[in-house]
Parts: C-alpha cells; structure tokens; sequence
C-alpha cells in the first residue's frame, strides 16, 4: 500500500506502537501532537510499557494501553485480551525490536507502518513503509516526525503539557528560576555515557555558593549512591535523588535555570519543557540523540566517524570531558 493510499483513506482509529525507552517516548511525542491536531476526531491509542506510561497520563484524547515488559513472553497474551474488540486503520510502528516486532501481531490494523530502513526485520511485520530519505542522518525526533509527515501532517516540532497544577506547585518546594539542576546518571546497563562522579564533585565545588543546586536521578542502587557519594563531598546540594516520580521530575526540570545531563531521558524532557540544557556526550551521538532545541549547549566528545550513530561501549570518551569545559558553560547562564 503507497502513500496516496493512506492519505486517502478515512482515519478514526490510529494504534501507536512505542514501548519504550523513556527518552525514546519522549521524542515521538512531537509526532503524536502533530497527528493530533491534523485528526482531532481520531481516536489514539498508544501501546507502551508499564514505566513510560506514567509520562502519557495526562495528554488529553490519547488512550494508553499498558504493555508490561517484566511479565515477558506471557504478557503478549494479556494485550491480545485487552485489544480483543479493537481494530485500527492505522498501526505507527515506531519500534523496530524483536520484542514490537511481535507485539504488532496481535494488533490488528488495515495499514501497519513502519521505517523504511529498521532493525530486527520489521519489514515482516509491517504492510507498509515509510518513504526514503535522502539523508538518514536525522535526528530521532525527526525520524519520528516521518509518521506524522506520512499522514499529511505538519511538520511543526512541539510537545504537549503533561503537567497538572499539583506537579507545578510541588516543584516549586525545591526549586526556583535560579536552581542548576543536575543528572548525573544515565540508566540501567548505559553506564559508558556516565561522567565519572570524582567530576560531578570537583565540578560543583567551583560553583558559586549563590547558585542553587539540585541533584536528580532514579531509585537503582547505582543512582543513589552516586548522588550521595556527590553531597557527602560537596556543600549547598539538595539531593532529590528518588524522591520523585517521573512526571514530578518533569515538572522539577521545567521550573530550573537550567539542566546540566548526561546523556539520558532528561535531556529531551528539557527540550519538552523549553529549560536549556548542557548536556554531555561521549559515547553516543548527540546529532541523533541529543537536545532537539538545545545543541549550542552540548559538549560532546564524541569521534568523527563515517558510521551515523554508531556507540562506542567504553567510557574513555566521557572521561575526556573537562570539568573545566563544563564549569565556563554553566556560567555563562549565571
């Protein structure tokens, strides 16, 4: 089925297939607020995992279904269940992994859309494709964007309001137009993208004393002691670490001067809240996964290389990142 044909036919029911990562979710959001606005009269559903749902909850008109990765195999069961009355005119498969991959299966869908160029041989499991582009070299969001792009949207990169009045006025307990915001700490096995904590201290031991400081971060074992480790050797540092849930986190990064990352799902909650992020790469391409609206900030270490978004598995790229280089840029907001 070509592109005319999917422009031309009558959309009611669009399935949107996203599990994860967080910081994946995030950047497929412009896409959906697109699609949004150009089918006010649809009805939306998005297939994602348990933990990134929790980001979904307050965008009005979509309707999340639940997919909980931890549950395994078992779990594909439990969706056929939950989608046993549904049929869509339209699957975005918008995650090329064997696990989506098989999760598309028991979503029924007229048109199953998915990239043109994927991994883990999505062409099977879809009827559709997306068009080529001239440049594979974009950024995710922008890959994203080709969905939306596909369904005659436009192409107007925003991001949809996930806070209520309560978040707003439980961030503003910590923090103020002035506060320096800190993730220290990218998560699970991406330990290759982290700046050595030794960095964060000497870092924030420079940092005037008037500057105020918040440490942010997840509930992992790696995460909180970390941070601790950090406050235990410096002064002046609130340390929020755990102490948030993930829409909470979103709302704390909103009220901030600015965000200083490694390269995690903060970053891109920066991008959706319009808070200017510093963020540091090594390990990863920050033309693909970086800040969307925030480039001049980065500081990457990242190689030159002929093969786009390549990741290197070491940390001796983060580790070339000077506490120095990040100190000056941090007070040019100051």
């Amino acid at each position: 089925m070509n592109q005319t044909h999917i422009k031309n036919i009558n959309i009611k029911r669009i399935c949107v297939l996203r599990l994860s990562a967080i910081g994946d979710v995030l950047m497929a959001l412009p896409a959906i607020t697109a699609i949004q606005k150009k089918y006010p009269q649809a009805k939306i559903t998005w297939v994602v995992n348990s933990l990134e749902a929790e980001l979904l909850k307050n965008i009005s008109g979509l309707e999340i279904i639940v997919f909980d990765k931890k549950n395994g195999f078992k779990e594909l069961f439990v969706l056929r269940k939950k989608l046993k009355n549904y049929v869509f005119d339209v699957l975005l498969h918008m995650q090329p992994t064997l696990r989506a991959n098989l999760v598309s299966l028991v979503i029924k869908a007229k048109i199953k859309l998915g990239f043109n160029q994927s991994k883990e041989g999505q062409f099977l499991f879809v009827n559709q494709k997306l068009p080529k582009v001239k440049n594979n070299n974009i950024h995710f969001v922008d890959g994203f964007m080709q969905f939306a792009k596909e369904l005659d949207c436009d192409d107007v990169v925003s991001f949809p309001n996930l806070l209520t009045d309560k978040d707003e006025v439980f961030a503003k307990q910590y923090i103020n137009n002035k506060t320096l915001v800190i993730n220290t700490c990218a998560s699970g096995s991406f330990v290759y993208r982290n700046w050595h904590k030794d960095n964060f201290v000497k870092l924030l031991n420079k940092i005037p004393q008037n500057i105020p400081i918040v440490l942010v971060g997840g509930k992992t074992q790696f995460e909180q002691e970390t941070n601790q480790y950090i406050c235990e050797n410096t002064s002046n540092v609130l340390n929020l670490t755990g102490k948030t849930d993930l829409i909470q986190l979103v709302a704390i990064i909103k009220q901030a001067k600015v965000l200083l990352s490694v390269d995690s799902a903060p970053v891109h909650i920066a991008d959706m809240v319009k808070t200017p992020v510093i963020s540091l790469f090594g390990a990863t391409n920050p033309k693909q996964t970086g800040s969307y609206f925030y480039p001049q900030h980065c500081i990457s270490s990242y190689p030159k290389i002929k093969k786009w978004g390549k990741r290197f598995k070491s940390t001796k790229f983060m580790e070339s990142i000077t506490v120095n280089l990040v100190h000056q840029k941090i007070i040019q907001f100051y």
